[in-house]
C-alpha cells in the first residue's frame, strides 16, 4: 500500500501577499512617516505580525482539520485507518490482499474520488472490519457531491467472511456492493446511489450467505441483486427510490428476506424467492400477480404480509419504533426484539 501523511498549508502564499501589502503601504506612504526615525519600530511590528499571522494560520488550519491521508495499492499486511488520520483519500482502488485485514475505526471519512483521482474502490481478498457506530458512521463518498461515482466494495471468494463487517457505514455517490461468492455482514448502513446500478449484487452458489440487515437501499436501479446465491435479508428498508427493489435469477440458492419494506420486485422464471412476512408495496404485490400469472407458477413466497410496517428506523440516530400491524406474524416479529 502507498501512504503518505499530507497536511495541507497555505501559509505560504499569504505571508507573501501579507508581506506585499505592508511594503506597498510603507512605499505609499513613506512620505508621511519619517522612515529613518521610526524603521526600528516599523520593521519590528511587521515582524510581529508575520509571526502571528504564521502561527494564527496554522492553528487554523489544524482546527479546520486539513490533515489528510493519500492511501491507495495493496495491504498486504493488518492495517488500521483511524479518525486521526481522516480523511482518506484514494489514489488507487484499494486491494486487500489475502491474509491481510484492514480495519476502519468509527468516525472514519473516505474520499474515493475527488478532482484528481476518481472510479477508485475496495476490493477485498482477505478481511475488511470497518465498524462505525451510531453517532460516529465510517462515510465513504465522494470528496465533491455528483462529481462521479466511485468504483464499488467488490468481496471476493476467498475474503474471510468471519472479518468482512460493514456496521454503521454510508456508501454514498458509489457504484454500490458486489457480494461473489463471499458471505460478508452488512448492518445498519446506507448504501445510497445516484440512479444506476446495483446497491448490493450477490451472485456465487447455494452456500453464498451474506447477511443483510437493518440497512437502508435506495436510488439504484435494482436495490438487491441476487444471481445463484443464498443471502439472508433481515429488516431492510428497500426504498421507493430504486427502479426494483429485489431481482432474483437462477435455480441454484435460497436467498430469503424478512421483516423488510418492499415496494418493487423482479423475478427470473427458474428463481425462487422466500419473501414471507415482509411488508409490501402495492406495486410489488402487483408484480407478483402478473408474473405469476404469466410464467403459470409461485415463484415468490409472500404469503403470510404485514399488513403496515413493522418497523420505523430513524436513520440519522438508528433507532427503530414498532408500529403495531394487523397480522398473526406479528407476535412472532415483536418476540425477537424483546
Amino acid at each position: 500500500m502507498i501512504g503518505q501523511r499530507r497536511l495541507i498549508y497555505c501559509e505560504n502564499f499569504l505571508l507573501w501577499e501579507a508581506g506585499n501589502v505592508l511594503l506597498t503601504f510603507l512605499r505609499d506612504n513613506r512620505k508621511k512617516i519619517d522612515l529613518n526615525r521610526r524603521k526600528g519600530e516599523i520593521l519590528m511590528k511587521a515582524k510581529v505580525a508575520v509571526l502571528f499571522l504564521t502561527a494564527g494560520f496554522l492553528l487554523a488550519c489544524v482546527s479546520l482539520g486539513l490533515a489528510e491521508t493519500m492511501v491507495g495499492g495493496h495491504i498486504t499486511t493488518d492495517t488500521v485507518w483511524d479518525k486521526a488520520g481522516s480523511p482518506y483519500t484514494l489514489t488507487q482502488t484499494i486491494t486487500v490482499d489475502k491474509g491481510a485485514t484492514l480495519t476502519i475505526e468509527p468516525g472514519v471519512t473516505i474520499y474515493a474520488t475527488n478532482a484528481l483521482y476518481s472510479g477508485h474502490g475496495f476490493v477485498v481478498y482477505g478481511a475488511l472490519i470497518a465498524r462505525g457506530t451510531q453517532t460516529e458512521p465510517i462515510r465513504i463518498t465522494n470528496r465533491v457531491e455528483h462529481l462521479s461515482e466511485w468504483g464499488m466494495m467488490q468481496f471476493e471468494d476467498s475474503s474471510d467472511d468471519q472479518n468482512c463487517i460493514l456496521e454503521y457505514c454510508e456508501l454514498t455517490n458509489g457504484s454500490g456492493v458486489r457480494i461473489d461468492s463471499a458471505s460478508p455482514t452488512i448492518s445498519w448502513c446506507k448504501i445510497i446511489g445516484t440512479g444506476g446500478g446495483y446497491g448490493i449484487e450477490v451472485s456465487g452458489s447455494a452456500e453464498t450467505k451474506p447477511l443483510i440487515t437493518h440497512t437502508q437501499i435506495d436510488n439504484w436501479v435494482v436495490g438487491i441483486r441476487i444471481s445463484k446465491s443464498s443471502p439472508l435479508i433481515d429488516y431492510c428498508l428497500l426504498g421507493m427510490g430504486n427502479g426494483v427493489a429485489i431481482s432474483f435469477h437462477g435455480p441454484e440458492g435460497n436467498p430469503r428476506v424478512r421483516f423488510s419494506d418492499i415496494y418493487s420486485i423482479a423475478g427470473g422464471e427458474d428463481a425462487v424467492l422466500d419473501a414471507r412476512q415482509n411488508f409490501w408495496g402495492t406495486e410489488a404485490l402487483e408484480q407478483i400477480e402478473r408474473n405469476e400469472g404469466q410464467l403459470g407458477k409461485k415463484i415468490v413466497d409472500c404469503s403470510d404480509p404485514l399488513v403496515t410496517p413493522h418497523w420505523d428506523i430513524n436513520w440519522a440516530t438508528g433507532e427503530a419504533v414498532w408500529v403495531e400491524v394487523e397480522s398473526e406474524s406479528w407476535g412472532e416479529v415483536k418476540s425477537k426484539f424483546e
